[in-house]
């Protein structure tokens, strides 16, 4: 049997439709790419926010170009290069990445996850005028 989850129809406890490539790791997947197996959307994502005990953690997405997705995921496929050739390595793919970052929209997609490779135990999309509301209805004029 396939599964066809994709991103645009993540529901609670979804198997994770993505492809990850890490680029970042703090105690957990930290920040990299993602590629969603059904649909080919290709995304940044970094880690917001987490639980006390650092096993839930809530990313924000953001959809680059998928060229920006196959450059960054060929580089960062490549066999570990040798110690002399680690600094031209990380220079390029912090170029990927800028690039792929200069025409990438803002945060749009949030999900919850143990394991982003995995399950998704939540996602929401959220735009700007969704932001806007729910930053402008705070009680008193104060900060809550």
């Amino acid at each position: 049997m396939t599964d066809n989850t994709c991103c645009k129809r993540l529901r609670i406890g979804d198997v994770s439709p993505f492809e990850i490539v890490m680029l970042g790791w703090y105690d957990g997947l930290h920040n990299g790419m993602a590629s969603c197996r059904t649909c080919g959307l290709a995304y940044n994502f970094e880690m917001l926010a987490w639980d006390s005990e650092r096993e839930t953690r809530i990313y924000g997405f953001r959809q680059v170009s998928r060229g920006s997705y196959d450059a960054i995921a060929v580089l960062a496929a490549l066999p570990s290069p040798e110690p002399a050739q680690l600094r031209d390595r990380l220079d390029k793919m912090a170029v990927l990445l800028r690039d792929s970052l200069a025409s990438s929209l803002e945060w749009n997609l949030y999900i919850k996850s143990t394991d982003l490779s995995k399950e998704i135990l939540t996602a929401k999309y959220i735009d700007f005028s969704t932001w806007n509301s729910i930053l402008s209805s705070s009680e008193n004029g104060r900060v809550s």
